[in-house]
């Protein structure tokens, strides 16, 4: 595991390098996620005189995190996504018809992925019905304050994802029920239910990160030939008599 670590760590170093002396060179960066982090972060360096913006390991371990562990978190996603329209054809039919209408017969391209307002209400019902992470761990380095409660330095604390995204009080009383109809209004100031949603990342960034690996799942859904894309005889998702569900 080490040996892999240090290879993928010198990959990545290696392309990290190159982008920022093309970016210290004037020249234009790729549109990517790695593009995009590393000359927001050489900005806010420069901005603060280099001690802002993070390290050199910080940007590696956010690549590994995106790249690697979004990997899989994506896959899981999509499977529990076609699960949960497998069970509900009503919106598999919703999702198939605003892929129809918003592309057409042509093939589905990132500008208009944002327009897909029905797939991007159900994969998030999926996120939090099925979140790829059940808990975060953090460790308190000093002393914070909570609300009202004050938390001292050195305690571990465990903020359980699934029961989260499943608590009533938040999500109403058919909280176990998918309902993808329930982020109507994701993306409306003031709402407060954007910060309950958690991905793989918890943090500052936790909102920013979420939308980002959502529009990834989003261009992966659409992308699969044999589930929207326009044809012929398109089939329909359906599980099998003999499969049994747990919500557990």
């Amino acid at each position: 595991m080490k040996a892999i670590d240090k290879e993928i760590r010198g990959s990545l170093m290696a392309i990290i390098n190159r982008r920022l002396k093309a970016i210290k060179a004037g020249e234009p960066t790729n549109n990517d996620l790695l593009g995009i982090l590393l000359e927001s972060n050489y900005k806010e360096s420069e901005k603060s005189s280099g001690g802002g913006g993070m390290s050199l390991r910080e940007v590696v371990e956010e690549v590994k995190l995106f790249y690697l562990a979004g990997q899989e978190a994506n896959a899981e996603l999509l499977v529990w996504a076609l699960l949960l329209l497998s069970k509900h054809p009503d919106w598999q039919a919703k999702a198939r018809e605003e892929v129809f209408k918003v592309f057409g017969n042509e093939k589905p391209d990132h500008d208009k992925l944002g327009q897909l307002k029905i797939v991007s209400m159900i994969l998030q019902e999926s996120l939090r019905l099925y979140p790829p992470v059940v808990m975060f761990a953090r460790y308190l380095r000093k002393d914070t304050k909570l609300g009202d409660l004050t938390i001292p330095a050195g305690v571990e604390i465990i903020v359980p994802v699934s029961m989260l995204h499943q608590e009533k009080e938040f999500w109403g009383d058919d909280a176990m029920e998918f309902n993808p109809e329930r982020f109507s209004e994701w993306g409306l100031k003031g709402n407060k239910r954007q910060s309950l949603l958690h991905s793989i990342w918890m943090g500052s960034s936790t909102l920013h990160w979420t939308k980002l690996w959502l529009v990834r799942s989003k261009n992966s859904f659409v992308h699969d030939p044999a589930t929207f894309l326009p044809r012929p005889f398109p089939f329909l998702y359906s599980c099998s008599f003999l499969y049994y569900h747990s919500s557990a």
